[in-house]
């Protein structure tokens, strides 16, 4: 999804579409995986962990240092294991 996301941007209705529903499969698998709360705050809390996950990787990529790199790597870990609850 990190390489995928930018790309679809900039395609047709009908991408964005097939984009949407297969993200939105994903979001309900995760949130099918997280407990507590309503099924609402599931699927809220699988979108945040989704969104920080595959944007923070994009960002890990995309800096130059190594070790800046493994720093955002292990902040996204863990803000994803906090939003898993």
């Amino acid at each position: 999804m990190t390489t995928l996301s930018p790309e679809v941007v900039r395609a047709s209705p009908d991408t964005h579409g097939a984009y949407e529903e297969k993200m939105s499969q994903i979001a309900a698998l995760v949130a099918g995986g997280l407990t507590g709360g309503s099924a609402r705050q599931r699927r809220a809390r699988a979108w945040a962990m989704l969104g920080v996950l595959i944007g923070g990787l994009t960002i890990a990529r995309a800096v130059k240092t190594p070790a800046v790199a493994e720093e955002i790597a292990t902040a996204i870990r863990n803000a994803a294991v906090k939003a898993a609850g």
